[in-house]
């Protein structure tokens, strides 16, 4: 299993989706290392908790990650599924006093990760991206511009993880039963 394997599924109508993913993988982007693509398409595979697409991910990625960095990825998307539902709980009420409490939650992982903290941020940056957390988004984007990050760099994460979400989903709609899509007339 490979990213090719996720390529020979795509049907047609995912045209864009395989062209997308052929100039990402299969060329050199010049924002990112091979490995780190590798490791914000794993982190991508893990929020998005979709099993079919992390097996054509792992294989891959064994290539350029170790263990240590693919745990670093677990540990990003964990910490931000916490993180990002409490913000995003805080941002949806309406009481000051709940809004400026501290949120008290362990965040000790966030120091275990034992990679370089730019790969890092960029591993919380997808998970944030995935939950939908614009405060945890803009957290790990000003960490990366503090390492130096370029508004490329971080507009080629958005699109791998885009990228990889939208194969996902077409990978589910195609593993789904389906029936053939015909138009009847009108029956008076």
């Amino acid at each position: 299993m490979s990213i090719q394997s996720i390529l020979n599924q795509l049907p047609q109508y995912a045209y864009d989706i395989d062209k997308s993913i052929r100039e990402i993988f299969f060329q050199d982007l010049q924002t990112l290392e091979k490995y780190q693509i590798f490791g914000i398409a794993l982190t991508a595979g893990y929020a998005l908790k979709h099993e079919c697409l992390l097996n054509y991910i792992r294989p891959e990625a064994k290539r350029y990650l170790d263990n240590n960095e693919a745990n670093a990825c677990k540990i990003a998307v964990s910490t931000i599924s916490m993180t990002s539902m409490y913000h995003n709980f805080t941002k949806g009420v309406d009481d000051e006093i709940i809004k400026n409490m501290p949120s008290n939650l362990s965040l000790s992982n966030l120091a275990s990760h034992n990679i370089d903290e730019k790969d890092f941020s960029m591993y919380c940056l997808v998970a944030s991206i995935v939950y939908g957390c614009n405060y945890c988004m803009n957290v790990h984007i000003k960490k990366l511009r503090k390492y130096n990050c370029s508004s490329e760099t971080i507009r080629d994460i958005g699109r791998i993880v885009s990228v990889i979400k939208a194969a996902g989903d077409v990978l589910e709609i195609e593993r789904m039963r389906s029936y053939d899509f015909i138009v009847r007339e009108e029956s008076f």
